[in-house]
């Protein structure tokens, strides 16, 4: 089979070259728009993915607040509220340790300094 005499022409290969380059280039600037967006598409996904266990860790924290056992102990703790029938005792904080004066009797300054800083006679 005999091609045609214009295939032989320079011209004619040049321009076909210039348009399957131009040709090419067009299909390479798609698929890189494919790629990118193809990429935000699952960056999407997995925000919506975080978004829904969030949501789902809020509704349960949500029925957790709105349970009978959870607002019993805020009433208690935050409102100082108690049941019928129920007797409250508070106890006081425990006062520091303080050192009576007979225990510094018969020592000196320094000792006595000594015994305030590292509880040592």
């Amino acid at each position: 089979m005999r091609l045609p005499k214009w295939f032989s022409s320079t011209l004619v290969l040049v321009l076909l070259a210039v348009i399957l380059v131009s040709l090419a280039a067009l299909e390479f600037g798609q698929w890189r728009k494919r790629r990118q967006i193809q990429r935000e598409i699952n960056e999407i996904t997995q925000q919506q993915q975080a978004y829904e266990q969030k949501n789902k860790d809020l509704e349960n924290s949500l029925s957790l607040l709105n349970t009978a056992n959870y607002k019993d102990k805020v009433e208690r703790e935050q409102l100082n509220l108690k049941k019928d029938g129920e007797i409250v005792v508070n106890f006081p904080p425990p006062l520091p340790p303080t050192v009576s004066a007979d225990q510094g009797a018969g020592q000196t300054n320094p000792q006595k300094w000594w015994h305030y800083f590292f509880g040592h006679n």
